[in-house]
């Protein structure tokens, strides 16, 4: 099976060895990710020392100089399994690899092992320069939201969401949009507020205005999530809004306490 498998990704990805692949337009790639291997504890079966040895030194012969066939395969060995070791060689794919394929692949493996050894390293991942590729962060946010999501995370996760507007980072906005949603998360009203309306310069001739491409990338991915700002809103305010002056006169009268 794992050769059948390692096939269709072949077939499929193998584009993905550049540093910097550009996905197609509305493709979000991290969705099917993580829902493949979808971490439960019910699931995830530890193992011995002797075998997670086994798994770490075959990937250790070809992380160099090894064939992205040959280095899919070493990461995929570790399959549902857990380990302690397993940890700082999924770290050190993410960081240090150039397919993003194998970065992904590993961000999504780093979220299944065990939350106590995991959580730190992706929330250290997170703040990482290196760590750039938009699927790759959004496996780890999923990560921290599944096993560790606590008020002190917003800050960390907020500035994530206005990197970039290109589609590329659209899943990662939605998963950050799910973590205001389903934690009620109130320090997220600001940026909700930020992104409910319809993007547009406040002043087009302005000598600081973004060029049009930046206004039309900003104007898709905000037709992509905006439902989500809005139901982000409902869920901590108990109100749907369509703008934000409304929300903002609401929230006046209203204060979140």
């Amino acid at each position: 099976m794992l050769a059948l498998w390692l096939g269709v990704v072949l077939a499929t990805c193998m584009v993905a060895q550049d540093p910097k692949p550009k996905p197609a337009p509305g493709k979000q790639p991290v969705e099917a990710s993580a829902e493949k291997d979808k971490p439960t504890d019910g699931k995830a079966r530890v193992v011995d020392d002797k075998a997670a040895k086994a798994i770490v030194d075959g990937w250790a012969k070809v992380k160099g100089k090894g064939t992205f066939e040959a280095k899919l395969a070493a990461i995929e060995q570790i399959g549902s399994a857990r380990h302690r070791t397993f940890v700082p060689m999924l770290k050190a794919v993410v960081v240090d690899e150039k397919s993003d394929v194998l970065k992904q692949r590993a961000a999504a493996l780093l979220v299944e092992q065990a939350p106590a050894e995991a959580l730190p390293v992706c929330k250290k991942l997170l703040g990482d320069p290196k760590v750039e590729d938009p699927a790759v962060l959004a496996e780890l946010v999923r990560g921290v939201h599944t096993y560790g999501y606590d008020k002190t995370c917003w800050p960390m996760l907020e500035p994530l969401f206005e990197r970039s507007f290109a589609q590329g980072f659209v899943p990662l906005q939605m998963a950050l949009l799910d973590i205001a949603q389903r934690e009620r998360e109130k320090q997220a009203v600001p940026l909700l507020l930020r992104h409910l309306d319809e993007p547009a310069p406040a002043d087009v001739h302005a000598a600081d205005n973004p060029p049009a491409e930046y206004w039309e990338a900003r104007w898709k991915a905000w037709q992509a999530w905006r439902p989500k700002v809005q139901d982000a809103l409902l869920a901590i305010t108990g109100q749907r809004f369509e703008k934000a002056e409304d929300a903002k006169q609401w929230l006046k009268k209203n204060p979140l306490k």
